[in-house]
């Protein structure tokens, strides 16, 4: 339906969804693949459930990264306070509290909670 609307319109077929724009990886097991879904899984596949939090919150690895921005670190900062194990080793209780010393600038004692 959608070939035949496109003829109609245009006069040339539409480009089909699974065309080969070389924008593939090959995987581990060394097949082609297309699916970022694949992708996060098998990059997650070799993490903890706390290292998979800290990456939906936007701490990615550091170790993976090499040089880390100043906007990561904050992030990274951030989430470690959303992380009631990093927040209570930084010596905090409440989110809040731990969030409002990250927003005013002073990173470094939750990253350095989070790396030890």
């Amino acid at each position: 339906r959608v070939l035949l609307s496109a003829l109609v319109v245009g006069g040339s077929p539409a480009p089909t969804s699974n065309a080969d724009l070389g924008l593939g990886y090959y995987d581990d097991a060394g097949t082609k693949s297309y699916s970022q879904v694949q992708r996060a899984w098998e990059k997650s596949a070799s993490m903890s459930g706390r290292e998979i939090m800290l990456a939906a919150r936007g701490a990615g690895n550091v170790e993976k990264k090499g040089n880390e921005s100043a906007k990561s670190r904050k992030r990274r900062a951030m989430a470690g306070c959303k992380d009631d194990v990093f927040r209570i080793k930084a010596g905090y209780t409440s989110e809040a509290a731990c969030n409002s010393r990250v927003l005013a600038g002073d990173l470094q004692f939750m990253l350095t909670a989070m790396d030890e």
